[in-house]
């Protein structure tokens, strides 16, 4: 059997279904194109249906409730209730690449889930080695030995400003990285990369509370410019969010992430 599935946006809504989450196929076509009503929604199901049975993923008996493939519904469970997912996000000009991985709450299993222009859901078995190593790839930072100066933390609403600032008040965005801790040359580049970037991205564990609601108050941000790729780390401790930027190389990334895993 296939370690690799790609769906549409309604097929996997019509498999959560099967899976008994209907209120979850709702939510993510809704989330997808917007208000449907009821019978819109039947009619995409349907078209799923037949889609995925042509496909032989879907086996319908006269008699009997839809059954997925095996192979199909071992990677959909970790989608209902995982332990905990790893996701992130790259956004340029033009594109938004997300990533979700989801980790099984009994056997290890590793689901990543990548979605391609908001329709097309891939699903594929990997580990957390791998799921790093994608990351990599997909935020393209540089190798290096990570850097060994002190890292600065500064409330998240002191970044927020100064981000804000950086494109036309950049001596003011300066002025208060540099209040904040950050040395003067340091806070001049990262002043030039939030304003001139190839992307910005982020980098989330999400945990699930005892409803099954996401909560998440662990991850780091990320940003690339033409020269740089910087860390941007983030920390939330009694409701207060602070953030530590430090230059990226793939030794410093593969750790932050790693401590995202435990």
């Amino acid at each position: 059997m296939p370690s690799t599935y790609q769906v549409s946006v309604e097929e996997l809504a019509l498999a959560l279904s099967i899976q008994g989450k209907p209120e979850a196929a709702s939510g993510l076509l809704q989330a997808t194109f917007g208000t449907l009503t009821p019978d819109d929604q039947r009619g995409r199901l349907l078209a799923a249906g037949a889609s995925l049975a042509a496909r032989s993923l879907l086996a319908v008996q006269d008699t009997e409730k839809p059954m997925l493939d095996p192979g199909f519904c071992r990677l959909v469970a970790p989608l209902l209730a995982p332990r905990f997912s790893i996701k992130y996000d790259k956004a340029t000009s033009a594109t938004l690449d997300t990533v979700a991985c989801h980790f099984a709450r009994e056997d290890g299993l590793v689901v990543e889930q990548t979605v391609r222009q908001g329709v097309v859901h891939t699903l594929t078995e990997i580990d957390a080695p791998t799921l790093i190593e994608h990351a990599l790839r997909i935020f393209s930072i540089p190798a290096g030995a990570p850097t060994q100066a002190k890292r600065v933390r500064m409330p998240r609403a002191v970044f927020d400003d100064a981000r804000s600032r950086a494109a036309l008040q950049p001596t003011t965005a300066e002025s208060l990285f540099h209040e904040a801790g950050l040395p003067a040359k340091a806070a001049l580049e990262l002043v030039e990369d939030l304003a001139n970037n190839k992307y910005q991205g982020s980098v989330m564990r999400i945990d699930y509370d005892k409803e099954g609601q996401p909560v998440s108050d662990r991850g780091f941000l990320t940003l690339q410019s033409r020269r740089r790729a910087w860390i941007l780390a983030v920390s939330v401790k009694e409701d207060e969010a602070t953030i530590s930027p430090y230059p990226a190389t793939a030794e410093s990334f593969r750790r932050e992430v790693e401590g995202l895993l435990r």
